[in-house]
Formats: structure tokens, C-alpha cells, sequence
């Protein structure tokens, strides 16, 4: 059963234009797509994968994962079982080591939250050096390099902590807790984790999820956390963590982009029209949540996949990421959609009466 209605692009006000030019800005800047789907005013309007990518498929969303981990804190500050000024000593007291900085026993829930613990850079590699069996004794082992609160820093290992945190308090692992706070309530099936050897989900990574449960977070997001007449999550939690926690900086290796120079939240970034998760398209404030999947913001190796590969046919190679035969399927929803050659659309996306056009 479908998480989203559907509808169609002419019905929900947006021209099909916008989404051949979208098409052509992804291609143009060479974003190696694996699926997207545009939700508007509450329904899917369009909808697409690249082979061998497919709607029943679980993806990899990488860093996204840190916003349903933040989801879940909220959830057990809302319990009354965490809060934000709860320190990482008193929750996780048996992953302690007894040399601890004064500063390591300061670090808080917030600190972790918006990655202002004081590290700098990353401290993922270096913590599993120290404690390759601990990565929260090895994260308090790594030396700070910054006063907590003042300076952010994206660290993985705040939001790995978080998880172990979580999981404290509830007696639940991150997985079973967030399926049965948030998945099952909404309809979501088929989540999967990556797990560190202990068994452990990583929390700041290794979410899968199909690209509609992604795009139904979104819609969950945008309407304040309530899904059909339940409030999954609280308001005030989303408030609080897609709004500007700390100032963030350029960060190094990365492709210049404004929408990471707006702040940083509580696991989300804040973009130019909303929030985001990072190498993901999230949400945007208004009404239109776009959802677009691909690798990190890198450059394709030439002729990595042909220039414009069509849309809407069987592919014709072996079907594996960065070949040849990458070929892409998409639809709008719920009339088909085949793009050709050069992307132009020879079948409109909606057969409504104010956008039944073909694009030139």
C-alpha cells in the first residue's frame, strides 16, 4: 500500500516544464542520480529511478540517517528519559575512561546534538584507533581541540554516541525503537542497518530505506510530526532541531554549496529554503518536498554513463551502478512519463487540462 497518494503535476499546480529542467540542471551538473520523487501539497506528483535502482528497493542513505537519530532522541527527551543537558558521563558511565579531560565530562546531549563537543576535525578515525571495540571510550580519549559549544565541527562520532544513548535509556536497540515509535506507525516496511561488529547500529549511517519511505519522513516533517491523526513526533522537537543551533564553516574537500553555510541544527543542516541532510535532498519549509538520491558531490569519470540515457526502457547491458547500460526509469504519477534522447518529454507529465503539453 502506498505511503503517499498520488496525483499529478498539472493538478497540483506545477508545470511539467519545471521537471524536464530539473532533469537537465541534474544531468548538467553531472549529480549521479539513483531516484527521485517530488512530493507536493501532500502527494507524489513524480516519481523516477535509475537502473538498477527500483521503487521496491531499499538505498543506502548515508548521512540522512543522523535526522531519524535526532528523531529519536526527541522522542526519549519527550518521555522525560533524556534531556539536553544530560552528559555523556552520567548516561554512559561504563564507557568512561579513567583519565577523562574535565572538558569530556562536560560534553552534553546538545553538544552531540548540534556537533559542538570541541573536536576538530572529525574524531571518527582517530576514536576507533584509541578503542577499536569503544568508540564512545575512544571518542572521550581524542584530545578537544575547541572549547564545547563554540565551534562546530561535523563529527560522526556525536551521533554514534547518541544512538548508545538512546539505547540506554530505553532498553530498546535504535532500530527496534525507532520501528516502533515511528516506522510501523507510518507503514514504513523493510528497514535495514549497517552495524558495527558488536552489533550495534552506527547511527550516523547505514539507514536503508525505499525512496518513498524517505520522501515520507519529508512529509512527516513538514506537517509538524503528525502522520493521519497521531502526533509521532513533537512539534516543538522539530522546531528546535531544524533551527540554527550553531554558525557552521566551509568544510574542507567539499564542493562550494551555500545551503551547508547556514547553520547547523540538531542533525539536520539548515539550507537557504529549509533543511537538509547531508549528500541528500530533504526538506524545504514551503510546500514541495523534492527527493533526489546520488553519491557524494563528486565528478562522474567521462563517459561514465552516455550523455542522456533514456528514460522508460528495459536497460540492455548488465545493469550495475556506473556502467554503460545505466538506464532510468520515471514516471509521473499517475500518468507515465518516457524521457528520450536530449531529455525532452515526448509523453506529458500530466494529462490535466492546464499542462497537457509536450516540453521542445
Amino acid at each position: 500500500m502506498p505511503l503517499l497518494p498520488r496525483s499529478t503535476p498539472a493538478a497540483s499546480g506545477m508545470s511539467s516544464r519545471a521537471v524536464g529542467a530539473l532533469l537537465d540542471q541534474l544531468e548538467a551538473r553531472s549529480v549521479e542520480c539513483h531516484s527521485l520523487m517530488v512530493v507536493h501539497r501532500g502527494h507524489v506528483v513524480v516519481e523516477g529511478w535509475w537502473t538498477p535502482y527500483s521503487a521496491e528497493r531499499v538505498h543506502l542513505l548515508y548521512s540522512l540517517t543522523k535526522s531519524f537519530t535526532s528523531v529519536a532522541v526527541g522522542l526519549t527527551i519527550a518521555d522525560g528519559l533524556l534531556s539536553l543537558d544530560d552528559r555523556v558521563v552520567d548516561v554512559l558511565p561504563d564507557h568512561v575512561p579513567a583519565d577523562v579531560s574535565a572538558q569530556g565530562r562536560r560534553i552534553t546531549v546538545h553538544h552531540l546534538l548540534s556537533m559542538t563537543a570541541g573536536h576538530d576535525p572529525d574524531s571518527l578515525d582517530e576514536a576507533w584507533r584509541l578503542e577499536p571495540g569503544d568508540l564512545v571510550r575512544g571518542f572521550l580519549r581524542v584530545p578537544f581541540a575547541n572549547a564545547e559549544g563554540t565551534r562546530h565541527t561535523y563529527d560522526n562520532s556525536t551521533t554514534y554516541i547518541l544512538a548508545r544513548m538512546v539505547e540506554r535509556v530505553t532498553g530498546r536497540s535504535l532500530p527496534e525503537f525507532l520501528d516502533e515509535r515511528l516506522f510501523q506507525p507510518m507503514g514504513i516496511e523493510g528497514a535495514e542497518w549497517d552495524r558495527v561488529a558488536s552489533g550495534a547500529a552506527f547511527g550516523f549511517h547505514g539507514l536503508h530505506l525505499t525512496t518513498e519511505a524517505v520522501a515520507a519522513f519529508g512529509e512527516l516533517l513538514l506537517r509538524g510530526g503528525v502522520w493521519g491523526d497521531r502526533q509521532l513526533v513533537p512539534r516543538e522537537w522539530l522546531d528546535l532541531a531544524t533551527s540554527p543551533q550553531i554558525e557552521t564553516l566551509p568544510l574542507p574537500n567539499w564542493s562550494e554549496n551555500p545551503d551547508f553555510l547556514r547553520g547547523y541544527g540538531y542533525q539536520f543542516w539548515i539550507s537557504r529554503h529549509g533543511y537538509h541532510g547531508r549528500r541528500l535532498r530533504s526538506v524545504l519549509r514551503g510546500r514541495t518536498v523534492p527527493r533526489t538520491r546520488h553519491r557524494p558531490h563528486r565528478r562522474r569519470r567521462p563517459n561514465r554513463r552516455p550523455a542522456r540515457p533514456l528514460l522508460g526502457l528495459p536497460p540492455t547491458g548488465p545493469g550495475q551502478p556506473g556502467q554503460r547500460s545505466g538506464r532510468r526509469t520515471a514516471r509521473g504519477s499517475p500518468a507515465t512519463t518516457v524521457l528520450h534522447p536530449r531529455t525532452r518529454l515526448s509523453a506529458p507529465v500530466s494529462l490535466g487540462a492546464r499542462d497537457d503539453r509536450r516540453l521542445r
